[in-house]
């Protein structure tokens, strides 16, 4: 073990530039505004897995660096009185972004709550699966399907909205259709005069 690394030291200093995703430059106010070196900054993986997630220049860190802050590593940021807690719940694993997107989660409910002020995109090179347990509500002025749409139960069209269906193509069904009560495949005809009902529709 060097010397360097048996004399280490906690520091607090402000971020003054990101040289690039894995190092800092950091401002260190008590030692008369000193810039260090390009600090490596600590993360979750960067091994097989990788995580990005950079600091902010302005953003307050904790540093771990030699006596003469030639080299080290950043911890992480901190709150100040500057920026405060998002939160002041403990339960809550809760990322608000500059731009107002927020991912929270609360482990005493269970509750998820992700919000975003652009698109979400979720892909997967496999199946995906959405399950409820009760309902899944879809919630826009317009749904898309691109593709094909399988259903295994019933569709009820409610809410108190109307409306109508408009279909591009052929409607196609193996079983009997029934508009307002009335069969289809069962509906008839008296002829006029003393004719016999017309026979079902072949």
């Amino acid at each position: 073990m060097t010397d360097k690394a048996q004399a280490a030291l906690l520091k607090f200093g402000t971020v003054v530039s990101v040289t690039d995703a894995g190092r800092v430059c950091v401002r260190f106010d008590d030692l008369d505004g000193m810039v260090s070196q390009p600090l490596k900054v600590i993360v979750p993986r960067a091994h097989r897995d990788k995580a990005h997630h950079a600091p902010d220049e302005g953003a307050l860190v904790a540093c771990v660096v030699d006596e003469n802050i030639e080299d080290g590593v950043v911890l992480g940021e901190v709150y100040s009185d500057v920026d405060a807690p998002a939160t002041s719940n403990p339960a809550l694993w809760h990322w608000k972004m500059a731009d107002g997107s927020e991912f929270e989660f609360d482990r005493d409910s269970g509750r998820l709550r992700i919000k975003t002020s652009s698109d979400i995109s979720v892909e997967t090179s496999a199946a995906a699966s959405l399950k409820a347990a009760t309902d899944i509500t879809l919630d826009a002025p317009v749904v898309k399907v691109s593709n094909n749409l399988e259903i295994g139960g019933g569709i009820t069209q409610g809410g108190g909205a109307g409306g109508k269906a408009v279909f591009n193509g052929l409607v196609e069904t193996l079983a009997d259709f029934v508009a307002r009560g009335k069969s289809f495949l069962g509906h008839r005809h008296q002829e006029n005069g003393a004719g016999s009902q017309t026979d079902p529709p072949g």
